[in-house]
């Protein structure tokens, strides 16, 4: 390679170096617009054992109603309806 091919070369890859810089902030994204009202009309759960409420291997309604899902849901002022289980539930082994 001649000196004139790596100068060039070093001319080449300085250009893309230099338009690689170019500001992004000129066009930011803008957020979406929220309109109003209800944000969380509806609000579905599904998961493992800790979505269910189960506490020291087992499950019973007083450990469904301190499940994260409903939590959450109370949190954000949403409904949330789960199968209850009668006493004494699920009982660890």
């Amino acid at each position: 390679m001649t000196s004139r091919h790596v100068f060039l070369l070093a001319c080449l890859g300085l250009t893309l170096v230099a338009a690689g810089c170019e500001n992004d902030d000129v066009f930011p994204p803008t957020p979406p617009r929220y309109a109003g009202g209800a944000m969380f009309a509806r609000y579905v759960s599904f998961g493992n054992s800790i979505t269910a409420g189960i506490q020291s291997f087992g499950l019973s309604d007083s450990t469904q109603r301190l499940a994260y899902p409903v939590l959450l849901a109370r949190a954000m002022g949403t409904p949330f309806n789960y199968p209850s289980l009668n006493n004494p539930g699920c009982p660890p082994p």
